[in-house]
């Protein structure tokens, strides 16, 4: 018997955290935030089930945004991820820590800097089968092409193997390469449908979105503008980044100043760091030996003259960070460029700025980077797993309902499920294939 409950956001993207028994032997899978709403999972569920172990996907907030409380209720559960991952997680909570204070006199601090340096992580390395404190489980990591140091998560017990695919990209990046995958079958596929209803991103190439990128920059440092990229400093920097390197080392970009604002840089010298420990498209490309220079978040700085390119966060302009005072003093020049090179979320002002709310002169342009799998790849992940349960999480309803509905056509023979909120599913596994 395979259990799973939702105990953070179920049928939307928010703070991910997955309670799943596996004959018995309980375990948390992320224990996310949600990144706007300081929304915590609920983890009563957890507590009642006594799990062996939290196991971390990738360091994205709403993946381990809420893992010192996690820990505080948990306390008995050890800590599993990547040596990359635990290293980009506490930057990742210390940062939130500093930006959380904000809150602290109205609804204070959700945790302390002090439980966040306590935390104790135990190191998987890919591919390598883990044996878990009852001797009984195992788990076995396998790198999901979203994040530096991001995994897919494979855990077998007493002959039955359930694989969370975390937020998983399965096509090779500028940085990264795509996921790997486990050999199949497994019993139960958990399958990220983020993209699940994006038909837009049918049959893009991610080469044509470098390509777009490239001449929109070159467009505007021709004219001698400035170009802001904002930017998330965990991922989509290190890919930027490393794009930039190779466009100017081809002669397709000019060579003019290109500044990384403090977090993201602190985030591509962690990824020097581990860069044995990633799966890079160019093993020998470093950050450190790219010709960026620093550009810090103090309040009030202004861009610097002439043309160039700025990296700065957030990737959607969030109140007060540096890539907002950036864009408010580039919009009002023409020869400027803010380009987006991701989602961004319409609750932001970011989305307020592509839509038009106020006017401004600068050129915008949306280019559709993604660190998650087109709906197509999704299908092909369970296609090649050939699961007899698929779990469909980490996607609103209708993207659970149209990917369910495609998976559903292509292999009618496997079960589907979109477990709602506060639901417990019980599978009862066979026997047989």
């Amino acid at each position: 018997m395979i259990r799973y409950r939702a105990l953070g956001d179920a049928g939307e993207m928010g703070a991910s955290a997955h309670l799943v028994t596996v004959d018995g032997a309980a375990l948390v899978l992320d224990a996310g935030l949600h990144p706007r709403h300081r929304r915590l999972p609920d983890y009563g569920p957890a507590q009642a089930a006594s799990p062996l172990a939290i196991v971390l996907s990738h360091a994205h907030m709403d993946h381990v945004g809420s893992l010192p409380v996690a820990r505080r209720l948990l306390p008995r559960a050890r800590i599993y991820c990547t040596q990359t991952t635990r290293s980009l997680a506490r930057v990742a909570l210390r940062h939130h820590v500093e930006r959380d204070r904000g809150y602290a006199a109205t609804t204070g601090l959700l945790y302390s800097r002090d439980e966040v340096e306590s935390l104790t992580f135990e190191d998987v390395a890919y591919e390598t089968p883990h044996a878990l404190a009852d001797g009984l489980t195992h788990l076995t990591l396998f790198d999901a092409g979203h994040l530096p140091g991001s995994a897919g998560l494979l855990i077998e017990r007493q002959g039955r193997r359930l694989f969370y695919t975390g937020d998983t990209h399965l096509v090779d990046r500028a940085y990264q390469l795509g996921a790997r995958l486990p050999e199949a079958p497994v019993d139960v596929l958990m399958l990220e449908s983020t993209q699940g209803a994006n038909a837009a991103l049918d049959g893009v190439e991610q080469g044509d979105l470098v390509s777009t990128l490239i001449e929109e920059i070159d467009k505007c440092l021709k004219i001698g503008g400035r170009v802001l990229l904002p930017i998330f400093a965990f991922g989509r920097a290190q890919e930027i980044q490393t794009l930039l390197a190779r466009a100017t080392l081809s002669g397709a970009l000019p060579v003019v100043p290109v500044f990384v604002s403090g977090l993201p840089a602190h985030v591509s010298r962690i990824c020097d760091g581990h860069a044995s420990r990633i799966r890079r498209v160019l093993p020998h490309v470093r950050f450190d030996a790219m010709s960026t220079q620093s550009f810090e978040d103090g309040q009030g700085h202004a861009p610097p003259p002439g043309p160039c390119i700025l990296l700065a966060g957030s990737g959607m302009l969030s109140d007060g960070s540096l890539s907002a005072r950036l864009a408010r003093s580039l919009e009002g020049d023409p020869k400027n460029s803010i380009i987006f090179v991701g989602y961004v979320d319409p609750d932001t002002p970011g989305h307020a700025l592509k839509a038009g709310d106020r006017e401004v002169a600068a050129r915008l342009v949306s280019i559709p980077f993604s660190a998650h799998a087109r709906r197509a790849d999704l299908v092909e992940i369970v296609r090649r797993l050939r699961p007899r349960h698929v779990v469909l999480v980490h996607g609103d309803e209708t993207a659970r309902l149209a990917l369910g509905s495609l998976i559903g056509a292509v292999m009618p023979e496997v079960k589907i499920h979109r477990p709602a909120p506060a639901q417990t599913l019980s599978i009862a596994l066979s026997a047989g294939p």
